[in-house]
């Protein structure tokens, strides 16, 4: 059997490879757009910069409510666009994997229908051998009993 070439995996890689420089170009477009930097990069960067030091004092022990300061525009900037940028990658990523998995399970869905309709045409070629053999078993008793019959016909001959 000659092995396939997996255009699959090719594909994923060149989109992975792909989605990289695109998610730069993302990143370098955050930083100069202002509805972008005030809208889509900073937000979620002020909330990943609380989260992150709530979940640190947290684990150093500290039970007292922590006062975060707000990180400067330009880091927010630019946490917020690395953000968009692994966000990208990660949507690029998962969306390969779930088409992948929505590709292997047709697959296998495919490979089972097939798997049935086998399976259907064999127990059909099993009943109509049966049938067949029934009625071939009812052609011997019949052949054998015109033939006894005959047997006992031709021993009663008159003399």
């Amino acid at each position: 059997m000659v092995a396939v070439f997996p255009v699959g995996k090719l594909v994923y890689l060149g989109v992975k490879q792909i989605s990289k420089p695109i998610a730069r170009a993302l990143q370098a477009y955050a930083r100069r757009n202002e509805f972008m930097r005030l809208y889509v990069c900073s937000p979620p960067a002020q909330a990943y910069h609380k989260l992150q030091v709530f979940v640190r004092m947290r684990l150093m022990g500290s039970q007292a409510p922590v006062e975060v300061q707000r990180l400067s525009e330009d880091k927010a900037v630019q946490m917020g666009s690395e953000l968009l940028g692994e966000l990208m990658l990660f949507a690029v990523g998962a969306g390969l994997i779930s088409y992948e998995y929505i590709r292997s399970a047709q697959k296998a869905k495919e490979k089972e229908v097939a798997q049935d309709d086998h399976i259907v045409a064999l127990s059909r070629r099993v009943y109509t051998l049966e049938n067949e053999l029934k009625s071939i078993k009812v052609g011997l008793e019949n052949n054998k009993m015109s033939e006894t019959s005959k047997s006992e016909m031709s021993e009663v001959k008159p003399k």
